[in-house]
């Protein structure tokens, strides 16, 4: 792989189903950026692909069915292959998915809530209103 670079802003593309000249309205100052950087033999300098990562930021965040916190398109994806930007996407989904509040349960929120109400003035009458209470007797035949 000696153009990363390249293959990165194919794949980043594809990805997103855009053309280069589409991103014009998000920021690209020159549409011919997009085709210098695949075609150039040497690497890029990073001012220019962090402007190409923040016009596909702009674009996540703003294209039409966009969503306004998608996370912002990094540095490290022009810089490794396809297998491995795979791996990190993979990576950061479940990273994600651990990171999420766990599903409320309802048995745990009704104990936690039987708790506070027996530390109030009023649970503690209702306890000993339980306890001075005798049971009913069963009926002898």
């Amino acid at each position: 792989m000696d153009r990363p670079w390249a293959a990165a802003i194919d794949r980043l593309l594809k990805r997103r189903g855009v053309k280069p000249v589409e991103l014009s309205a998000f920021g690209l100052k020159r549409p011919g950026t997009i085709s210098d950087l695949r075609n150039q033999p040497k690497r890029p300098d990073i001012q220019t692909l962090q402007h190409v990562a923040d016009v596909l930021t702009a674009y996540d965040r703003r294209s039409q069915g966009g969503t306004p916190h998608a996370p912002a398109v990094e540095l490290w994806e022009f810089f490794v292959s396809e297998d491995q930007a795979e791996l990190l996407y993979r990576q950061a989904a479940h990273t994600a998915e651990l990171m999420k509040p766990p599903a409320p349960d309802p048995m745990r929120e009704l104990v936690e809530k039987m708790v506070a109400f027996m530390a109030t003035p009023a649970g503690q009458e209702a306890m000993s209103t339980m306890a001075r209470h005798e049971p009913p007797r069963k009926k002898v035949k």
